[in-house]
């Protein structure tokens, strides 16, 4: 179990400083968005907008990473595993 943790010890703290910030920031946009519109409504569309893009970056970050390693001439990723190709529909 220790060893488990060691190894993923920067994702954890990759996520807990994301976490961090999105638990300060959201309030913040949330506040600021509402005295701006003076609607409660507003702050929710504009997280719920950030989140989408959030979510449209996960995979062209995925795919730019996926054609740097190939025109790098490197097929493989972390720990010699061959990259997958992107599924076609």
């Amino acid at each position: 179990m220790l060893a488990f943790l060691a190894v993923s010890s920067p994702a954890w703290s990759v996520g807990l400083m994301l976490g961090i910030t999105g638990g300060f920031v959201g309030p913040v946009v949330y506040g600021l968005v509402e005295e701006a519109t003076g609607s409660l409504v507003a702050p929710y569309y504009v997280i719920a907008a950030a989140a989408g893009v959030g979510v449209a970056l996960v995979p062209a970050l995925a795919v730019a990473i996926r054609r740097e390693k190939v025109r790098a001439g490197d097929g493989t990723a972390a720990g010699g595993r061959e990259v997958p190709s992107p599924a076609r529909p």
